[in-house]
């Protein structure tokens, strides 16, 4: 067999930061099971609510197929459109077919988008096409290149002239090109580059760290060694580019603010105005119009715009009396869309439209305790799973079935939650958990430290971050930060931003996240390793997947938690283990040398690279009765039914503690294909 590699993330969960701050840890308590009073069950029929009454009954395939036939069904009528299809005043193409080539000059290879991989570390891929516009986009006043994912910085010039630049991997960005174009022929390049992560590649073997603003979780790509293991920070433009002809000033990112307790909806218009010089004429009207049910609507509410319109973005808030409006939940998804219209002069010049729900989600950090969560002010518990690329993968190849039957297996399991672990995700995958009724929460990419070349960049992208997700009533929470380490771990205080700096970066991004929507709910870190932070306390816990953690299980099952601040609740951001794949996914997909035992030794899941089992098994559970030599459906199946054990247990004792507000678990596959 050959050497073992170092495992980064075992490294982590076997820190001890009580070691290394002390001081910090002073005004922290260990919170105690809570007291156990017998219950006296009362005689007669057993209730029929359960905290998951479809998934208690499911025991086979056949039953689960059945159970998600049953969620489609009840599920549809939040997939309805009831509102009527806007009248469009743009024009606009996708380019797909592109050339793609490593720098240095390497080999021009057809590709098309969407289009993501490796390397991994410091390299440039350049993306070239020639188009032709169609009369139908020439014939508008402006035209805007809009890349809607471009992981990580892209430099664009069109037809040899530089037009604009863009960092980061999740946010979609656009530039005027009107002046750019050609009658014929247009030539397009991006430069994309990539980078290694403010952390450090390490994770993937690759001793670099760099300035890129990413965590440790993607979609991955079709490449066994490395891109199937926890989602390497690859490159290359994995979203949609369109060319759009628009009005020269037209809408741009709408939103709407529900204000509940005023029985009002706050409508944010955004004008874009390419022009340089003031417009004037110009209005807006809008609609709301009942999306996914039938109501009375409400129809072509007029609004007054200034005179002069300047260059570049223009916003115009208006409030509308929106009474006994019906409330978004997961129980109930009802969505309500937003049509607007701009007019120029009486005459209607660019429409968009948005879908929103009117709910309310806050925190209250003033209540005793502190940490209580409500959701349209009935308080809850965040209770889910965090992803790591399954769903962006389905929604880069648009597979929207595919994605559905993923929300609504979650929501079968009793989940009203994803924590869409370490970053945010496309556009479209807030739109389908609007719609099906889950909860989600977002996190800005940064795992373990920060640069401190990147404190503005980080701002930036909060920025970024909430104008993606605020129109959607899912997206109920943002993180900055995931496991953050005591500056004793890494020792590079002269490279990355201090604890304090830390803190003062998450008052910067709230302030920037609050400027677009002031009713975000912000937990700043999730998975403190340097406690205490500001906001709800998170602690991370494997102590069922790795062999050493802070607190025992036995602990966490009796009710025990790590230290947190006095008077708050708190949340446990991860926890879970590592289960193999099926075997027969393993045996269709997996490279030979992966499942050919060895002479002497056998088969162990060691021969699997980066896969955990192998290493951490011999603590938590017996080798299958053959020993190394067991067969590969005997590891597959004593794996899986132990990280089943772990799972049910430390979420049965999260849901005992009622300190607990939020806890989405990782339980995990070994690395496999994306597409497994």
């Amino acid at each position: 067999m050959s050497k073992p590699k170092s495992d980064v993330f075992a490294a982590i969960a076997a820190m001890d930061p009580d070691q290394e701050n002390a001081a910090r840890l002073a005004g922290l308590e260990k919170p105690q099971p809570i007291p156990f009073t017998a219950p006296v069950l009362p005689l007669g029929a057993p209730s029929s609510e359960t905290n998951c009454p479809a998934c208690d009954s499911i025991r086979s395939e056949q039953e689960l197929a059945a159970a998600l036939i049953a969620a489609r069904e009840a599920h549809s009528p939040f997939l309805e459109n009831h509102a009527p299809p806007p009248e469009s005043h743009r024009a606009s193409i996708e380019l797909r077919s592109f050339e793609w080539q490593l720098r240095p000059a390497t080999e021009w290879q057809p590709v098309t988008l969407p289009h993501y991989g490796g390397p991994i570390g410091r390299h440039t891929a350049e993306y070239r096409t020639v188009f032709e516009l169609p009369e139908a986009v020439r014939a508008k006043e402006a035209q805007m290149l809009r890349f809607t994912e471009v992981n990580y910085k892209a430099h664009v010039f069109l037809n040899g002239d530089f037009v604009g630049s863009h960092e980061g991997f999740f946010a979609p960005f656009e530039f005027d090109i009107t002046p750019h174009l050609r009658a014929r022929a247009n030539e397009l390049l991006v430069l994309v580059e990539n980078d290694a992560i403010n952390r450090g590649n390490q994770s993937w073997h690759q001793d670099a760290e760099g300035e890129k603003l990413y965590a440790a979780t993607f979609l991955g790509w079709d490449e066994p060694e490395v891109a199937w293991h926890h989602c390497p920070p690859g490159m290359g433009i994995w979203g949609r580019v369109l060319i759009e002809g628009r009005s020269a000033a037209h809408l741009s990112d709408p939103f709407v603010r529900p204000l509940l307790d005023e029985a009002q909806a706050e409508i944010w218009f955004e004008i874009f105005n390419t022009s340089t010089d003031y417009t004037t004429g110009l209005t807006v009207d809008f609609s709301i119009y009942w999306r996914n049910f039938r109501e009375v609507r409400c129809e072509r509410v007029p609004t007054k715009w200034p005179e002069r319109l300047g260059p570049n973005r223009n916003l115009l808030k208006v409030r509308i009396p929106l009474a006994d409006a019906r409330l978004w939940s997961p129980q109930t998804a009802w969505l309500y869309q937003l049509q607007a219209r701009l007019l120029r002069d009486g005459t209607p010049i660019d429409t968009m439209e948005c879908q929103f729900g009117m709910r309310s989600f806050r925190n209250d950090e003033t209540s005793q305790p502190k940490g209580k969560i409500f959701l349209n002010g009935q308080e809850i518990r965040l209770r889910g799973a965090n992803t790591m690329g399954f769903e962006q993968l389905a929604a880069m190849r648009s597979d929207w079935q595919r994605l559905m039957e993923d929300i609504l297996l979650a929501k079968i399991c009793g989940m009203n939650f994803w924590r869409l672990s370490q970053r945010p995700v496309q556009a479209e995958i807030y739109v389908w958990c609007d719609r099906l009724g889950l909860m989600v929460q977002s996190d800005l990419p940064h795992f373990g430290t920060v640069r401190l070349t990147q404190f503005a960049e980080s701002v930036r992208q909060s920025e970024e971050m909430e104008r993606l997700i605020r129109s959607h009533p899912s997206s109920i929470l943002v993180s900055f930060i995931n496991e953050p380490f005591p500056e004793a771990w890494h020792r590079n205080g002269h490279r990355h931003l201090s604890r304090h700096d830390l803190e003062n970066l998450f008052v910067a991004c709230t302030h920037a996240i609050r400027l677009h929507n002031p009713d975000r709910m912000i937990k700043p870190i999730d998975g403190d390793y340097d406690p205490p932070g500001p906001g709800i306390a998170d602690t991370h816990s494997y102590n069922g997947w790795y062999q050493w953690d802070r607190l025992p299980l036995g602990a966490i099952n009796k009710g025990f938690w790590h230290a947190t601040k006095p008077g708050w609740r708190y949340g446990c951001g991860e926890f879970g283990a590592e289960g193999l794949d099926s075997a027969d996914l393993m045996r269709r997909r997996c490279p030979a040398h992966w499942l050919t035992p060895d002479p002497v030794e056998g088969w162990n899941p060691g021969m699997i690279a980066e896969c955990q089992t192998g290493r951490h098994q011999p603590m938590w559970f017996e080798a299958p009765a053959a020993g190394a030599h067991a067969p590969l459906e005997d590891w597959v199946e004593a794996s899986q039914r132990f990280q089943a054990l772990i799972v049910r247990l430390m979420t049965k004792a999260f849901r005992r503690d009622d300190r607990m507000v939020t806890l989405p678990s990782t339980f995990s596959l070994m690395p496999g294909p994306p597409d497994g």
